[in-house]
């Protein structure tokens, strides 16, 4: 079952509903049995069909002649090559033909640049920026305090000595990433971060290394990890697992004027009483009595969101560890 879940999730599906009155077939997977009238050709295509999922996904063993192994070598090799070569070709027309020229700015992003243009005209002409309040103008020093001014551009400070140029304009940014990642070989975070983080700084630099990294397309052809989405299989509910609750007002009769109904998610089998008030605590008796003492321990419970059923459900919560979901009136 595992093989055929692997080979179904090599494909994208587009889900499509079907009008009962349409699909009138069986509501599982079938298979006619074989007959007389069956050709040894049907039985052979049978068996490709059974056969493709090995085929494609490479669970079959071969025994190769060692003769034939050597002799394809050099064919491999060569084809290997010409794919790189045209591969590289395609992907410097695809860089070239432009696309993204700038790294990603969300709004926190361009406040913290636009601080940093305030700071560097503060720093030339010492003048503080209007609008400020007094907690303001100090907040706004201390982190003015960072930053000097040399040789015409703005640098950050580094007790260690080490100064960085500070870089705001984002197209610079997109440019250091590809001299940094690209040109020096494709090189991974850490070693991206400490070759820009010695020479240069901007507040979203390791956001945009990673950015920059995930949107490599040659580290992800070329990449060594396989993401596997592992098969599961998933285990049939029980009866009353999951269950709808809801109530009904309905006309008095001996006292009663509520009838309070659970049906089960999976047969369908409902579970219904009379109450004469619809209140936390009979709509928890009912919970414990009628479902809990009959049926067993529950997983879920769909109501309406209630008042009475959110309290006597938090109360079933804390004590049973069952999940409450709430969906909206009139659509359950």
């Amino acid at each position: 079952m595992n093989r055929w879940i692997v080979a179904i999730l090599m494909f994208d599906f587009e889900l499509v509903h079907v009008p009962g009155e349409r699909h009138r077939g069986l509501d599982g997977l079938s298979r006619r049995r074989k007959s007389e009238e069956d050709s040894e050709d049907d039985e052979e295509l049978e068996e490709e069909a059974e056969n493709w999922v090995d085929e494609v996904l490479g669970c079959n063993i071969w025994a190769a002649e060692v003769g034939a192994e050597l002799q394809g070598n050099g064919l491999v090799l060569d084809v290997v090559r010409q794919g790189e070569d045209d591969r590289d070709v395609i992907l410097e027309s695809e860089g070239k033909e432009g696309g993204v020229t700038e790294t990603p700015r969300d709004k926190a992003t361009k406040l913290k640049d636009l601080d940093l243009i305030k700071i560097r005209n503060f720093l030339e002409s010492l003048k503080m920026p209007e609008g400020l309040t007094e907690k303001a103008r100090q907040s706004f020093v201390k982190h003015a305090s960072k930053f000097f001014i040399s040789g015409n551009k703005l640098w950050r400070k580094d007790y260690s000595g080490r100064h960085k140029v500070v870089v705001v304009d984002p197209q610079e940014h997109y440019h250091l990433l590809i001299e940094s990642h690209d040109r020096l070989g494709h090189k991974g975070f850490y070693s991206t971060r400490r070759t820009l983080g010695d020479r240069f700084w901007w507040p979203s630099l390791d956001k945009d290394i990673h950015w920059f990294l995930r949107t490599c397309h040659q580290c992800q052809i070329r990449s060594t990890e396989h993401v596997v989405i592992l098969p599961t299989v998933q285990v049939p509910a029980s009866l009353f697992c999951k269950v709808y609750i809801d109530t009904m007002h309905m006309p008095p009769s001996h006292r009663h004027k509520y009838i309070v109904q659970a049906r089960c998610s999976l047969t369908g089998w409902p579970e219904r009483h009379a109450l004469t008030h619809e209140t936390a605590r009979t709509l928890g008796a009912f919970i414990f009595e009628e479902i809990l003492c009959r049926w067993g321990g529950l997983e879920e419970i769909v109501t309406n969101n209630g008042t009475p059923f959110v309290a006597a459900l938090d109360w079933l919560s804390d004590k049973y560890h069952i999940n409450h979901i709430c969906i909206s009136a009139y659509n359950s």
